[in-house]
């Protein structure tokens, strides 16, 4: 791939780079703390103007990225299960159906973070 410009090109296809908040290095989870972490960081998303991204593993074996951009309002969510490859899931915290429905921003997070955790466990 060659980077120009904020932009990625890979063969014929173009990807805008897009600056993100990332930690040091990946946050090791586990299911005991893995939902509170991912509702906590949709809340996060939902709250921020900016974009910003969470990275890590789940139980030790599973690497996940969890990105915000604030431009789309989208919250794009890869994971890959052993052996396989990434998958990526998108996920709209603002969509009017999903606020007008489940009304505070706590319960918009929690909504979307059962979501993603159901569609991560559905994979492994």
């Amino acid at each position: 791939p060659s980077i120009k410009e904020g932009v990625l090109r890979v063969g014929s296809r173009h990807f805008a780079l897009i600056p993100v908040d990332i930690p040091e290095k990946p946050f090791h989870f586990n299911s005991g703390n893995f939902f509170a972490e991912i509702e906590a960081f949709v809340l996060r998303c939902i709250k921020y103007t900016k974009t910003i991204s969470l990275s890590g593993v789940y139980n030790e074996n599973y690497p996940f990225a969890l990105i915000y951009d604030a431009q789309s309002r989208r919250l794009f969510v890869s994971f890959a299960p052993a052996d396989k490859d990434y998958n990526t899931f998108v996920y709209e915290p603002q969509k009017d159906s999903i606020v007008q429905q489940y009304v505070t921003d706590e319960s918009v997070a929690n909504y979307i973070a059962r979501n993603i955790v159901n569609d991560i466990e559905e994979m492994i």
